[in-house]
């Protein structure tokens, strides 16, 4: 009698393989990850997922035509364990006949050089060895091991730090020409694989520190939330990724197309269109600004960040602006907000609140531009057009010094077209300045008039002509 019950526990425990492989093959299916003569490189730190994934993968090698290449590395993270690891692996594919590249990358000094967490370096350097590897084997996917607890954790994880329906879709199954064969499958059948294979496996230590927040969440919160409150938690954690991948994706096609009609782009600059902004609804208004964060790679801008710019659009004034995490500044303009990179040192370019006396020939200096005038017979070596920081000047009518400044109150200068003095501050409303840049305009003063409005107008009384004999060029050259 023990004997038959051996052998009908034997029975079940192989069905569940069975059981097993079928659902990773509905995985490869549904997500459409193996195509006949792939060539993939497989992830294998020598735990037990990535040890199955390396055996599933080999046991579908004939079926698909597949050319599987093994990769592993070592981040010196572990000393003499993680040495062994890496031998493991190099020992365990020789003996399944893959060719398997093994590196050793000093994960310590990038954490302490860049400033990331062990995780962060760690992941850093493993996908850029998986990509490395691939380049050089000429693969066109790779395969790793993520399983069904590790995406209940991810989802978890990150609704705990805040995250939006775009974070809890958890890990995709596939992005990029990366694979993730075992993603639908739970930790503890794959567990059960490798025993009932006789698969040996290595067991990571710092799986179980609980420095780590995953690892907390592993090991505490959700054995924790599954005994006192909900038994199917996972499950249900990888159902809600699930269907908000669906969402997500529904999502996408729309707010592309709201992007384009909603954004324009110049030279990697986008201006958000403030009219057709605000005819979309609140849902969109938020997604249509994350999907431009995303493009620029603002990193760390969340939530709150997102709710400033809608809010500048919304309801903002003119030459409003707010600051991004990564020196990123978003100005509002009159029919647009333009979300640029700070450059340092830029604000300072306009910072000159006192007259400065600009030598004719000489130069004025600031921090990041200089004013150069210089003195030529004819207009020949020295050109620009209106608006451009040139300004070409009859030198023979300028009777008084010249001096470099920014606005005051109450400026004024002599408007051609008006044939009467203007406010500065109404022509810079008129020209819809942004309120932002308007301290930042130089002005080249001669007497009580304004020469120049660096970059927007100067007074043609003044201009050089075709007949002038001698010429004064004055160039703003940034530096």
């Amino acid at each position: 009698m023990p004997g038959a019950a051996g052998t009908c526990a034997a029975g079940i425990e192989k069905r569940g393989i069975k059981r097993m492989l079928a659902r990773v093959r509905e995985t490869i299916r549904k997500f459409d990850m193996l195509k006949r003569c792939d060539k993939i490189v497989v992830a294998v730190s020598g735990g037990p997922d990535s040890m199955a994934l390396l055996h599933i993968m080999r046991n579908m090698q004939k079926e698909y035509k597949l050319q599987l290449y093994a990769a592993h590395v070592n981040h010196m993270l572990r000393g003499v364990e993680a040495d062994e690891d890496a031998a493991f692996v190099a020992n365990l594919c020789k003996a399944w006949e893959i060719p398997c590249f093994v590196t050793r990358i000093n994960v310590p000094s990038i954490m302490a050089e860049r400033k990331l967490s062990a995780e962060e370096a760690a992941r850093e350097v493993r996908y850029h060895f998986l990509q490395h590897v691939a380049a050089i084997t000429g693969s066109n996917k790779i395969a790793v091991g993520h399983n069904a607890d590790d995406q209940a954790e991810t989802i978890l994880m990150r609704f705990l730090r805040g995250s939006g329906p775009g974070g809890l879709t958890g890990i995709p199954a596939v992005r990029s020409g990366i694979i993730r064969p075992l993603i639908e499958i739970f930790r503890v059948d794959i567990a059960q694989y490798c025993q009932e294979w006789g698969i040996e496996t290595r067991e990571d230590s710092s799986n179980k520190r609980l420095i780590y927040l995953r690892n907390r969440i592993r090991h505490n919160l959700i054995p924790h939330l599954e005994s006192d409150y909900n038994n199917q938690l996972r499950k249900n954690l990888v159902t809600l990724g699930e269907i908000l991948q669906g969402e997500e994706s529904y999502w996408s096609e729309i707010v592309e197309n709201e992007l384009s009609r909603t954004v324009l782009w110049q030279e990697g600059t986008p201006y958000i269109q403030i009219e057709q902004f605000n005819a979309l609804s609140k849902a969109l208004q938020r997604r249509v600004l994350r999907a431009v964060f995303q493009r620029k790679e603002i990193t760390g801008a969340g939530f709150v960040h997102v709710e400033e710019v809608r809010d500048l659009l919304v309801r903002g004034s003119v030459g409003a602006a707010l600051h991004l995490p990564g020196n990123w500044r978003v100005i509002r303009h009159y029919a647009h907000v333009a979300l640029e990179k700070e450059v340092p040192g830029e604000e300072e370019i306009i910072n000159v609140p006192e007259p400065v006396l600009l030598k004719v020939p000489g130069t004025v200096r600031l921090p990041a531009a200089k004013l150069v005038a210089e003195i030529t017979v004819g207009s020949g070596r020295c050109t620009g057009r209106p608006g451009d920081k040139v300004g070409l000047f009859d030198l023979e009518k300028l009777h008084s010094p010249l001096y470099v400044r920014t606005r005051k109150p109450g400026d004024k200068f002599f408007h051609t077209g008006t044939g009467h003095r203007k406010k500065l501050k109404e022509y810079f409303i008129d020209r819809k300045v942004p309120r932002a840049e308007r301290d930042r305009i130089l002005l080249i003063t001669h007497g009580d008039d304004i020469l120049w409005i660096v970059g927007y107008y100067a007074d043609e009384r003044y201009l050089a002509h075709n007949t002038t004999q001698k010429v004064l060029c004055i160039e703003l050259r940034e530096e």
